[in-house]
């Protein structure tokens, strides 16, 4: 990819959709480095005494946010449609992200637990919000 070139003659149409298949792109690789996040974390790969996950990907090289956002999203349970849409690289690390804080807040605001039937309710409803942005 370091080596890709762009032609200098490209239309507009053929500019926007190079940019169409590079934000797919960047779409799978964020997937992928959410699912081996989770992988390390099931693993212990950090040793949560001294060095928690997030520490780790930032000595990685990381941006703090992208490991916390890479965090949240692997440590998020019952989520498997919206890990479905992330996998296939239809949607962004930054929304399914967005998606789990907001799973989280339903959480934190409700005064009994959710059952699994109404997380995957609320997550379908939060989905719908995104894919009705496009």
């Amino acid at each position: 990819l370091s080596d890709l070139q762009w032609n200098p003659e490209m239309t507009g149409p053929q500019a926007f959709g190079a940019m169409k298949q590079v934000l797919l792109l960047r779409n799978l690789v964020d997937h992928h480095a959410t699912t081996l996040t989770g992988e390390m974390d099931r693993l212990g790969v950090a040793d949560h005494k001294t060095t928690r996950l997030r520490e780790l990907l930032i000595s990685m090289g990381f941006a703090p946010a992208v490991a916390g956002r890479y965090v949240r999203v692997a440590t998020t349970t019952d989520v498997d449609l919206l890990l479905a849409h992330a996998a296939d690289g239809s949607i962004s690390s930054e929304h399914v992200d967005a998606v789990v804080r907001g799973l989280a807040h339903i959480d934190t605001r409700c005064p009994e637990p959710l059952d699994t039937v109404q997380r995957c309710e609320f997550l379908r409803k939060l989905l719908s919000h995104y894919f009705a942005g496009f």
